[in-house]
Order: C-alpha cells, then structure tokens, then sequence
C-alpha cells in the first residue's frame, strides 16, 4: 500500500487528512508531522509515495513561516529528483503562486479555487493521490 507523508500543523485539517486520505491509503499508511524539524527528520528516513506539505508553518530560525513549505518541497525535490510526488496545500496565494513557479504540478486552495490561477480545488486532493498511486 501507497504511504503518504502530511505536514500540517492544524488540528482541524489534520483530522482532515487522517480521514479523506485514510480513505484513500489506509489510516496506518499516513505519517503526520506538525513542524518543519519532524517533516526533515522523517523525509530524511523514511520513504513516501507522495508528500502533502502545508504552505505554512509554525515559524523556524531564519525564515518566515510562509516560506516553510516551499523550502521543505525543495528538500523533498532533492531527494525525489524533482516536485512530482509533492503536493501543496495553502490559503495563501503568494504560496501557492510560488509553489506553480517552481514547478509543482499539485497545488490546493484551501480556500476559493482559482482555476485561472492554477489552484486546484482542496476536494480533488483525494482525486488526484487515487490516480497518480493507482488506487
């Protein structure tokens, strides 16, 4: 079975994810970090099929909180050898904006959708790990 890696810190979207993506991959396949520090540790230890990244986190020494994401999808990419099993997931435009720029295919509003924009709506999430892991 396909494991996914979350990296939220909100309670509320946390429960979320435990049951939209549990649904999808099992509740015992879904890691769930909640800073940045745990989400390096378990990048670095563990291997994923896909990554769902918070566009934001609780702040870090040295960056602001809403870079924290996209710093963490470029280690992923590193590792990974580029963003295609990464997903980014933000109310924040300028996030999202920059997540598109670097080349993330999967981008999510967790507000409003902004189709011209690129945003995909938070609800085709599910839709999205269902075909790319071939569920």
């Amino acid at each position: 079975m396909a494991k996914v890696l979350v990296v939220e810190d909100n309670p509320s979207w946390k429960g979320k994810y435990r049951r939209d993506l549990g649904d999808v991959v099992g509740a015992r396949n879904i890691n769930i970090a909640d800073n940045f520090k745990r989400a390096l540790e378990l990048v670095a230890r563990k291997d994923y099929d896909a990554y769902v990244l918070d566009g934001e986190f609780p702040r870090s020494p040295g960056l602001p909180p809403e870079q924290l994401g996209i710093e963490l999808a470029q280690e992923i990419s590193k590792k990974e050898g580029g963003f295609g099993k990464v997903r980014i997931a933000s109310a924040s435009p300028s996030t999202l904006d920059e997540a598109l720029e670097l080349g993330i295919k999967y981008v999510y509003s967790k507000g409003l959708p902004d189709r011209e924009r690129g945003y995909r709506d938070f609800s085709a999430l599910k839709r999205d790990l269902k075909k790319d892991l071939k569920i």
